[in-house]
């Protein structure tokens, strides 16, 4: 306990000035708890999450080569996985596909005579895989696209595309 003597504390002599004297307690949870609503206004929360970022990318990517024709996108796609003639043009399918493998090693026992380490050593494998559709119309002009799968694993010519079309606005 702090006890001040004199006018030093602006209290009378023996008073207990300390924060958390009784008559001071209140004062002292009123304080923090101001505090800590101010502060909670200064934390800045993510605005998009990784993979709202990636499909954002994506879909700006797709979108730019809406209205463009198939000899000029051929140039700048490449070929893609499959063409399907359809009764209205016909509908580009990129495909990709991405596996990755992770090893984790567990041991059990001490390593004492009786008891010896043993290790064993998991593998997982994650396959991602990703489907880019582009449908074409008769004049052979892109008008749509569509697209499923793991959006986050990948990094298409479509994905940096529509990166590099964010930046410009």
């Amino acid at each position: 306990m702090n006890r001040v003597c004199g006018d030093m504390a602006g209290g009378r002599i023996g008073e207990d000035t300390s924060a958390f004297s009784r008559r001071g307690m209140p004062a002292v949870f009123v304080a923090l708890l101001s505090l800590s609503s101010l502060l909670q206004g200064c934390v800045t929360q993510p605005t998009q999450t990784y993979f709202e970022q990636k499909e954002k990318e994506l879909v700006a990517g797709l979108q730019s080569y809406m209205g463009r024709n198939k000899d000029d996108l051929i140039m700048e796609l490449a070929s893609p996985a499959e063409k399907v003639t359809v009764n209205d043009g016909e509908i580009w399918i990129y495909k990709f596909h991405r596996t990755e493998s992770s090893t984790r090693a567990t041991g059990m026992g001490s390593g004492a005579l009786l008891n010896p380490y043993e290790e064993e050593r998991k593998t997982t494998e994650y396959n991602y895989d990703l489907e880019i559709k582009l449908r074409f119309d008769t004049a052979g002009v892109a008008q749509r696209y569509g697209y499923e799968g793991h959006l986050a694993a990948f990094d298409t010519q479509f994905h940096r595309r529509g990166r590099q079309s964010l930046q410009k606005k």
